[in-house]
C-alpha cells in the first residue's frame, strides 16, 4: 500500500500504480477524503479544489 501498511480491506484501490487503502486516498493538501475521482500531479493526490487552485488546466482524474 501506498502507506507500507499491509491491505486486508474487501476492495484495494490503485492509484498511480501503487494500491492504496479506500481511506488512505486523500488530498495531500486539505486531507479531503477523494471517493469519486481525484487529480494527479507529481505522483501526489489532489482533490478538484486544490488541484486547480495551483495550475488549471492540467488534470488527470483516476
Amino acid at each position: 500500500a501506498a502507506c507500507h501498511e499491509p491491505i486486508h480491506d474487501q476492495w484495494i484501490y490503485e492509484v498511480l500504480d501503487r494500491l492504496w487503502h479506500d481511506h488512505c486516498i486523500r488530498c495531500v493538501d486539505c486531507g479531503q477524503l477523494l471517493t469519486e475521482k481525484c487529480y494527479t500531479r507529481d505522483g501526489k493526490l489532489y482533490c478538484h479544489r486544490d488541484f486547480y487552485r495551483y495550475e488549471p488546466g492540467t488534470a488527470k482524474h483516476r
